[in-house]
């Protein structure tokens, strides 16, 4: 008897039938999980990369201009709907100020328009970073947010409901000291 279930256990021990069915089951859940990892990875990056490119192209298209009208605020506004392709326009708030550096170096906005947001009032003192600007002159600030749902339940886990990718770009004008806005 004894010696009929050994020879059973060598065969049980030898017989490798399914051994790979049984490491795919194994390892399918963490390879999904991880394709699931790299799908919302490369999302993310994605919509970075388009907040990253709205906040700079809003901002060079006004410092390329020797005034900004209504128009061209809402050219503006329509060029960012377009980069920000695939993702909804409405995720994203942009707001583009000029913002005056007078010659006793207090520093205030000069206008403001926004998207999806509120603009800032004129007038209104402002924080440049020391570095930016000349006496006399303005720089043009974009400062985009861009909100974004993740896609797959695991980036739900890790990241929330919602990310939040928050932008800020500033330029001076190209071809003048300042950007007057005419408003019709």
């Amino acid at each position: 008897m004894m010696i009929k279930m050994s020879g059973r256990l060598r065969s049980i021990r030898k017989n490798e039938d399914g051994a790979a069915a049984m490491e795919f089951v194994l390892m399918a859940p963490f390879l999904f999980t991880l394709f699931l990892g790299v799908v919302e990875i490369g999302n993310m990056t994605l919509a970075y990369r388009k907040a990253q490119t709205v906040t700079s192209a809003s901002a060079d298209l006004v410092a390329q201009a020797l005034e900004i009208e209504d128009a061209d605020m809402n050219d503006i506004f329509s060029a960012v709907n377009s980069i920000l392709d695939p993702f909804d326009p409405n995720q994203i708030s942009v707001r583009i100020s000029s913002i005056s550096i007078n010659l006793d170096d207090t520093v205030e906005v000069g206008w403001s328009d926004g998207l999806n947001t509120t603009a800032l009032n004129e007038g209104d003192d402002f924080t440049l970073p020391s570095s930016i600007g000349l006496a006399g002159g303005s720089v043009i600030v974009s400062e985009t947010e861009l909100a974004i749902e993740p896609i797959t339940f695991i980036g739900e886990m890790i990241f929330g409901d919602t990310v939040n990718i928050p932008n800020e770009y500033f330029i001076e004008p190209r071809r003048a000291l300042r950007i007057p806005r005419v408003r019709e």
